[in-house]
């Protein structure tokens, strides 16, 4: 058979080392030969299962159909304790799917806070267009006071400049 239906040699290896008591070595036609009932016992279950598929008229070959097709093999002791790991996998991936949905919704929190200004900060503190306008207005009075200010002060001028022609006129003559 070829090698692209092999399953990986390192798997095959620590799987059996778990299996065996320390000390034990494996040879390396052992090593292959593993490979080789591995592939051939999941070819099997395959086809049993998909019988099972195609008996109930589905085109998804489901879990369930792997347990009984491991049934129709004579594999019943390695149901049950494939049910409870296969239980305890949806029980994590259960989750781990709750878990990246709280943490997407924090995160999106976090990003809608991050983007948009308290109202309270900006009734606080006035924003830059508020400032210039404060600022215009200021600047508007004070050079409406300078105009009056001169306005006052050039009559006062006029004035004094009256008194001044006025006492001018009035002097007499000195050449008289």
């Amino acid at each position: 058979m070829s090698e692209e239906f092999e399953l990986p040699r390192a798997v095959i290896q620590r799987l059996v080392k778990e299996s065996l008591p320390s000390g034990i070595g494996i040879s390396k036609d052992a090593k292959v030969a593993f490979g080789v009932a591995a592939r051939i016992f999941v070819s099997f279950a395959t086809a049993t299962a998909n019988e099972i598929r195609m008996e109930a008229n589905r085109k998804t070959l489901t879990a369930n159909d792997v347990l009984d097709g491991l049934k129709d093999m004579d594999f019943e002791e390695f149901v049950q304790p494939l049910t409870a790991n296969l239980e305890g996998f949806k029980a994590e991936q259960s989750r781990k799917k709750k878990q990246r949905a709280t943490a997407a919704a924090a995160k999106e929190a976090q990003t809608k806070k991050e983007s948009e200004p308290s109202d309270a900060m900006e009734d606080a503190k006035p924003g830059p267009q508020d400032a210039s306008a404060e600022d215009d207005a200021e600047a508007d009075d004070a050079e409406e006071d300078e105009e009056e200010d001169r306005e006052e002060g050039s009559d006062d001028d006029e004035d004094a400049d009256d008194s001044m022609n006025v006492s001018q006129d009035e002097q007499p003559d000195a050449s008289s």
